[in-house]
């Protein structure tokens, strides 16, 4: 009998044991008293393993990996996808060895589970939740750019976000409303920008918010251009960067810099251009260079007599870590300085370099000079590379056989060209003088007109 009823007095015991290790997440030693895995946790397993296991080195193993996943179709529907899955597919899409149709293949997985949803359905449900980072990280795998900002708004409503959340939404949002347009939000871009100052005391925050700013600046100052190109007054947009700029010097230099690049390549340049649209007191408004010596260099170059300043710029860029990514404008500004002083092989050499060196702040008048003096010296550009560049703009002539007069830049130096191997030198010389007032080069079109007219064709 004592056998019969052995190990009974143990097993209350036995089930507080279980009870609490199902608490703490613990497993007792009794197989028959573990916790049982429920079918949502085991399937979220076998998806983890097959994460773990999977590289993609080439395209089949991109189809087997998503053929694979059909498998648990049911359980994505009802439950969503895990998290451990998204992670895994954004790392795969940012590894540059990833094939090129995983992207193709994720979206196409993605929207068949409306991801969308899911995610704004776990910010529903979550919001006791202590941290949002992951479903805020989620956000990058929404292809749609509007229902990826409604992702993000709907999160930010949340009251009880931490600092480090708040900057994370602010800057997904950023990236969203500058690439939808930074016309039609630039109200709300500039506000974000300015609310940045207010996110960044944590270092990796901060690191998160230079690897971005720049590519924000870039598109700002585009926006300053096409405002500048449409004649329409870009003054408060100036003001709104140099708030944004002093707000942020602490952590980044970038959009003082930028500012600065409005400075000296838009509001203050080389070129005597016009902007009757800009304030007279904006205009004369002196430039700080804030002792950054990649803008000292530029006015450096600026200020001195054109050989020397082109002896200096070729000793800049000899230097083996020469960094100044200004050096190619500086190019550019020196050679339509050479063009104009006449000291044609430099401008040859400045300006071809710049052409295949573009910058934000290129000139659409470096391509123009460079056909000019194609035309006016053939036999040294030919062995150049742009000059194959030339020789394709000409096959355009063949829409105006009658050489009638156009509003094209490229159709009138084509134009120019013909008449300039008909001999008609003067009729050439009056077509680059309408393009380029004050640039005499009848002497110049003569001496190649008695070349072409001496050379055996």
């Amino acid at each position: 009998m004592s056998k019969f009823f052995a190990g009974l007095e143990d097993a209350p015991q036995k089930k507080v044991n279980s009870a609490i290790a199902a608490q703490l997440n613990f497993s007792d030693d009794s197989e028959e008293d573990k916790p049982t895995i429920s079918n949502k946790e085991k399937k979220d397993e076998e998806v983890d393993k097959l994460c773990k296991e999977t590289t993609f080195k080439k395209p089949k193993d991109v189809d087997q990996f998503f053929k694979k996943l059909t498998k648990y179709s049911a359980h994505f529907t009802k439950k969503g996808l895990p998290s451990v899955l998204v992670d895994f597919i954004a790392e795969a899409e940012k590894n540059k060895s990833t094939p090129a149709i995983f992207k193709q293949k994720k979206t196409k997985f993605l929207e068949k589970y409306n991801e969308v949803e899911v995610i704004l359905n776990v910010v529903e449900e979550k919001k006791h939740k202590k941290s949002y980072i992951e479903e805020i990280g989620k956000t990058y795998l929404i292809e749609n750019l509007q229902k990826r900002k409604e992702a993000l708004k709907e999160m930010e409503s949340i009251s009880t976000l931490s600092d480090v959340e708040m900057h994370r939404i602010n800057l997904y949002l950023l990236s969203c409303i500058i690439e939808e347009s930074v016309e039609e939000n630039y109200v709300e871009i500039i506000d974000r920008l300015k609310k940045e100052k207010n996110f960044v005391s944590a270092e990796e925050e901060q690191s998160l918010l230079r690897t971005r700013i720049g590519k924000y600046m870039r598109n700002l100052l585009k926006y300053v251009q096409e405002l500048d190109a449409d004649k329409i007054n870009w003054e408060n947009v100036y003001y709104d960067l140099m708030e944004v700029a002093e707000g942020l010097s602490d952590v980044t230099d970038v959009p003082r810099e930028s500012v600065l690049e409005i400075d000296y390549f838009l509001r203050s340049t080389v070129d005597d251009v016009s902007r009757p649209y800009l304030t007279k007191e904006f205009i004369d408004r002196p430039i700080d260079s804030h002792n950054y010596e990649k803008f000292k260099v530029v006015e450096k170059l600026r200020d001195l007599p054109i050989l020397e300043a082109v002896t200096l710029y070729k000793q800049l860029t000899e230097k083996e870590n020469s960094t100044n990514a200004y050096l190619p404008k500086c190019a550019e500004e020196l050679g339509h300085r050479a063009f104009i002083e006449r000291d044609f092989t430099n401008a040859m050499d400045l300006l071809e370099y710049s052409y295949y060196n573009k910058t934000l702040w290129c000139s659409a008048k470096t391509e123009t000079v460079l056909r000019v003096l194609c035309l006016c010296f053939e036999q040294k550009m030919k062995e150049r590379e742009f000059f194959s560049v030339f020789k394709k703009s000409l096959l355009q002539i063949g829409d105006n056989l009658l050489l009638l007069k156009s509003q094209s830049i490229k159709m009138e130096i084509a134009r120019a060209f013909v008449f300039l191997r008909l001999g008609s030198y003067l009729e050439s010389h009056a077509i680059i003088t309408e393009i380029l007032p004050g640039f005499n080069c009848e002497t110049l079109l003569r001496t190649r007109a008695i070349e072409l007219l001496l050379t055996p064709q």
